[in-house]
């Protein structure tokens, strides 16, 4: 449930949704999680990617900050069809 709880603060965070090309994956050991996230452009051509660790107490607030990080580097049309 914590690796849960911390991807879905990423995914909150970056708006995702299932046509979004977004990815997280958190991992619970010794107390803390540890998450990597991605996103990238429709067509694979950029790809920005973050990780993280905090201890399992801090999942929701390591997910959005990883979400936040992601997502200051993301130009506004990040998203937008390739051309």
């Amino acid at each position: 449930m914590i690796a849960v709880t911390a991807e879905r603060a990423f995914l909150s965070a970056l708006d995702g949704s299932c046509r979004t090309p977004i990815a997280a994956l958190a991992t619970v050991a010794h107390g803390q999680v540890a998450m990597e996230g991605l996103v990238a452009r429709q067509d694979g051509s950029v790809v920005v990617q973050k990780h993280g660790r905090r201890e399992t107490s801090q999942a929701v607030a390591l997910g959005d900050m990883i979400g936040q990080q992601i997502k200051g580097e993301m130009p506004a049309d990040f998203f937008a069809a390739a051309h």
